[in-house]
């Protein structure tokens, strides 16, 4: 049977509040997902993300790009860029 209501509203609020939660480890671990590739060429490695998360704050992100920084590496790439869809903006991270 399906919640309705305001447990309903409550319990995808506190799903959405999760999901912010879970930034900026989930892109730690995409960008170490991709140094396991070990890609032979030259690449840049642009990880996406939604302004949903960040509330299209740039303060928010810079605090990310820190956090990622001390928590993962270059490798091999070119550079890792992060890059909010919405407003299409380009935050470097290395």
């Amino acid at each position: 049977m399906p919640i309705t209501g305001p447990l309903a509203r409550y319990l995808i609020q506190a799903d959405h509040a999760h999901d912010h939660l879970q930034f900026p480890h989930v892109i730690v671990k995409v960008i170490e997902k991709k140094h396991g590739k070990n890609y032979a060429d030259e690449r840049t490695l642009v990880v996406v993300f939604d302004g949903d998360y960040s509330f299209e704050d740039d303060c928010i992100v810079h605090g990310w790009v820190e956090e990622i920084r001390q928590q993962s590496h270059r490798g091999t790439f070119k550079e890792v860029l992060l890059v909010e869809l919405a407003r299409r903006k380009v935050f470097p991270i290395f």
